[in-house]
C-alpha cells in the first residue's frame, strides 16, 4: 500500500515508486480510491480504480482482500498480465464495498 511503501522507504510516494522502478522491482502499490500502480520491467503504470458513487459505498471491510483475490484469479486462472489482473482486482473491490459483510453475491 501507499502508506506502507512511504513508511518503508521514508520517501514521498512518487520518489518511492521511482526507486522501485529504478531497482527493477516488480510491485503493486495500492492507492485506495485512486487505483493501483503496477511497477514492472523498469516501468510504472497507474491502473485507475473503478468509480463508485459515495452514496453507494456501504462498507470498506474486505476491499483489500477482495482486490487481491480478483488480482490473483486474473493472473493465475485467466492468464492476464499484471495490468489486466490489477484491473480485475479493482473491479472486484469496487463491487464488494457496495454490500455489507464483505461478500459478493453470485451473479
Amino acid at each position: 500500500s501507499e502508506a506502507e511503501l512511504v513508511a518503508l522507504l521514508k520517501q514521498n510516494i512518487s520518489v518511492a515508486i521511482s526507486e522501485l522502478r529504478d531497482l527493477g522491482i516488480t510491485a503493486l502499490v495500492t492507492l485506495g480510491e485512486k487505483g493501483t500502480v503496477v511497477v514492472s520491467g523498469g516501468k510504472s503504470e497507474l491502473v485507475e480504480a473503478q468509480k463508485v458513487r459515495p452514496v453507494d459505498v456501504v462498507n470498506l471491510v474486505g476491499a483489500g482482500d477482495t482486490f487481491l483475490g480478483g488480482f490473483l484469479f486474473g493472473l493465475i486462472e485467466q492468464h492476464l498480465d499484471l495490468v489486466g489482473a490489477v484491473g480485475l482486482g479493482n473491479s472486484c473491490a469496487s463491487e464488494v464495498i457496495k454490500v455489507a459483510g464483505a461478500r459478493l453475491e453470485n451473479s
